[in-house]
């Protein structure tokens, strides 16, 4: 593959230079995807800045949170604040429009009031700026709201935030309708070989010079060595056709080897909380 993690790309039409592999921060702050039994204890702050300082002396400088990630924001604000001589290199992208509660359930909320109170507490957790501001899980309806458009417009002219993007996991014409509006500089879809739905408008956005992150890479974990605890019958279909298709290949490597294929794709992010599976994951995609 020979991916290069050191050398910068430019995101989109954004002044932001990213590497190809960022850290997508949900596991820090709740647990998500497959984890090992016994391994679901949520890190604390030593080992999330282990994990953090480790990531960015990697190469790595794109990290993406969200208010909906429980605790994400503040640990990573937390890390921002006391490692001044690191954070200067990280690339912050949050979002706004869902957040969560104590017993993990998520709320959506898209009015004006919601967005700049969360933008407001957003910014105060990740020091005071954010290079990217991003509506969590757009759809055809909320693209339709001026008002919603509107607020968060003001809000970036206001200087604290730099670029507005959109996630989406579905539809992709969401994704699409999104791309045609001209306000957006970035998209955020799952992609990968298990789930390829998205990759028609990864490659529109990549015609509009629109900056493009992956998230779910690997499947939440169906795609790694984690699908050894995997029971569901569906999902473990789709594992066994795609080793079928690969045969002797290591399906981690080819599963990020497919996303790589696709040069539309700007910036991919890993969901792990652990340095290790990080820097694993690091020479699976450096590997020629």
């Amino acid at each position: 593959m020979g991916i290069s993690l050191v050398a910068k790309a430019q995101l989109g039409k954004t002044n932001l230079m990213a590497a190809r592999i960022g850290c997508g921060l949900i596991r820090i702050g709740r647990n998500w995807g497959i984890d090992e039994p016994g391994k679901t204890a949520l890190p604390d702050k030593s080992m999330v800045h282990h994990f953090l300082r480790g990531a960015v002396e990697s190469g790595v400088n794109f990290f993406d949170t969200a208010p909906a990630y429980g605790k994400s924001e503040q640990l990573l604000g937390g890390f921002i604040k006391e490692h001044s001589d690191l954070s200067r290199e990280m690339i912050i992208a949050t979002k706004c429009g869902e957040s969560s509660r104590e017993d993990g359930t998520t709320v959506k909320d898209y009015s004006p009031i919601a967005i700049r109170r969360s933008v407001d507490n957003s910014l105060h957790l990740l020091g005071g700026h954010i290079h990217l501001l991003q509506i969590h899980s757009i759809n055809l309806r909320l693209l339709d709201n001026e008002e919603l458009l509107r607020t968060l417009e003001d809000i970036k002219k206001q200087g604290d935030i730099d670029y507005l993007g959109v996630t989406c996991t579905t539809p992709p014409e969401a994704v699409e309708k999104a791309l045609t509006m001209g306000i957006f500089s970035t998209i955020q879809v799952p992609y990968n070989c298990l789930n390829p739905e998205m990759g028609s408008v990864i490659s529109l956005a990549g015609e509009k010079k629109v900056g493009v992150i992956v998230n779910r890479p690997l499947a939440t974990g169906l795609l790694s060595s984690k699908n050894e605890f995997v029971s569901d019958p569906t999902q473990l279909e789709g594992i066994r056709k795609i080793k079928e298709q690969i045969g002797e290949q290591d399906l981690t490597e080819y599963a990020w080897r497919f996303i790589f294929n696709n040069p539309s794709v700007s910036v991919v992010l890993t969901g792990t909380r652990d340095i290790d599976n990080l820097k694993e994951n690091l020479r699976s995609i450096t590997k020629k």
